[in-house]
């Protein structure tokens, strides 16, 4: 179980790729600016520390990292303290794997600007790190907004996840289990804001929470739904033959 824990938080560092929410500080005509026109801002007005960043960020959207770190090492040469900027150089770091320096530049954005994207990021950036309890930390003051206006449904089904998948794998009471089913059936009525790569996890960990009560054939359900959405991971693989053995019918499981 711990080897396909393992497996499944390398596969959240190497496809969760890099948060996709908007910089509410930056005015809505630079969110919505065409990159070539944030090229063109930038060009004039290089100190506006917010707009290089979040042109860095869309050129690591785009896949440029070489260009996004150039960029936003320029924001923080004029601004050392931008949040934004500090934030987006997490998100380069990130997607170069450097998991300590993300960390550091997010609790640093955090520290100057608390924001519901950079807690998120950070508890992404600690996934692979096994810290459960500091995840559960950042996620809490989210999932405690309940369907607010101020976060998005991506964002919701994100805390919830990444809480909820941490705590499955700890001591629970029978109450502590329940609450966590509940977490992750509202993340799975979500799923669909999810990222695509994403959208396995909350059948999955349901699935995997089923399976913790010795009821595979209320897993099997969730664990089927798991694979159909991203059938080359191996947990959902191995965890639905699991149910289908403890179901009895091993057929299906020898074949899964």
């Amino acid at each position: 179980r711990s080897l396909l824990l393992g497996g499944l938080l390398v596969l959240l560092v190497l496809v969760w790729g890099v948060m996709r929410s908007q910089d509410h500080q930056l005015p809505k005509w630079l969110i919505t600016a065409s990159r070539e026109e944030l090229v063109q801002y930038v060009n004039a007005h290089p100190e506006q520390t917010d707009a290089t960043a979040e042109l860095a960020h869309r050129y690591l959207l785009a896949g440029s990292t070489t260009e996004a770190n150039s960029l936003i090492e320029q924001a923080l040469k004029v601004s050392p303290y931008s949040p934004s900027a500090l934030r987006v150089r997490g998100d380069v770091q990130f997607a170069l794997h450097q998991l300590t320096i993300a960390e550091r530049d997010y609790r640093k954005s955090l520290s100057l600007q608390d924001d519901t994207r950079t807690r998120l990021a950070l508890a992404r950036t600690l996934i692979p790190l096994q810290r459960y309890a500091e995840i559960s930390d950042l996620c809490a003051p989210v999932i405690a907004l309940g369907s607010s206006s101020d976060i998005s449904a991506e964002q919701r089904a994100q805390a919830l996840v990444y809480t909820a998948g941490g705590k499955l794998y700890s001591p629970l009471t029978p109450q502590e289990l329940s609450t966590l089913q509940a977490q992750l059936k509202e993340a799975d009525s979500l799923s669909n804001a999810l990222p695509r790569e994403e959208r396995f996890l909350p059948p999955y960990f349901l699935g995997e929470s089923y399976l913790r009560l010795a009821q595979p054939k209320e897993a099997i359900p969730y664990l089927e739904k798991s694979t159909a959405l991203a059938p080359t991971f191996a947990g959902s693989l191995y965890s639905l033959s699991r149910a289908y053995r403890l179901s009895g019918d091993t057929v299906k499981a020898d074949t899964t």
